[in-house]
């Protein structure tokens, strides 16, 4: 007879899932019981999501990542694309934080028009740094969203391998708070348990 290695309970024969072991973790034998348990947790992870928190932590995230990047670059003078991908981790695992710790296509949205935002607002201030350096143009700091949007896109024109650094954080957005799997199967030639 079987033994769940997830509670110590014995299993009937025909009765055992296998749970997938993560990397170099072996596969474990559980029972029906844990199986159920941990389809129960995943399951809760999309449920109750607190969303007012997940924006403001979002928006939050977004603002002081994007203020990070700037600075960064000022200091340096050096803008590194890569940037971009930190910048979308951090804003994704602050909308998971705000929305209770929850995942799911309600905090994978608002995860990547948080990092949307972020990736905006840090790029324009960096333009605007170097229009002001560079070019001696006194641009105030709170500007018409279209023109925003304008020096936005001509960058982009110049540097466009800053878009897939942009797309890269994007895809974070939805990777990191997508809904967990349940890792558990059936082995090969189990059918149901009778009951």
């Amino acid at each position: 007879m079987l033994t769940c290695e997830q509670c110590g309970n014995s299993i009937v024969e025909g009765g055992e899932f296998v749970l997938k072991g993560k990397k170099d973790d072996p596969d474990r034998t559980i029972c029906q019981l844990c199986a159920t348990a941990i389809e129960n947790e995943i399951e809760a992870d999309t449920r109750d999501i607190n969303v007012l928190g997940a924006v403001f932590f979002g928006i939050a995230a977004a603002v002081i990542s994007a203020l990070l990047w700037y600075a960064v670059v000022v200091i340096t003078d050096y803008q590194l694309g890569i940037a971009a991908i930190v910048v979308g981790w951090i804003v994704a695992q602050a909308v998971m934080y705000g929305a209770g710790k929850k995942r799911g296509p309600v905090v994978q949205l608002i995860s990547v028009v948080a990092i949307i935002f972020a990736m905006a607002l840090g790029q324009y201030l960096i333009i605007r740094h170097f229009i002001i350096r560079d070019l001696g143009y006194n641009l105030p700091l709170f500007m018409n969203l279209k023109l925003v949007f304008t020096l936005l896109v001509e960058y982009a024109k110049e540097d466009p391998i800053l878009l897939v650094f942009w797309l890269i954080a994007a895809i974070e957005g939805i990777v990191l708070p997508a809904k967990r799997k349940l890792n558990v199967t059936r082995p090969t030639g189990i059918s149901e348990p009778q009951t």
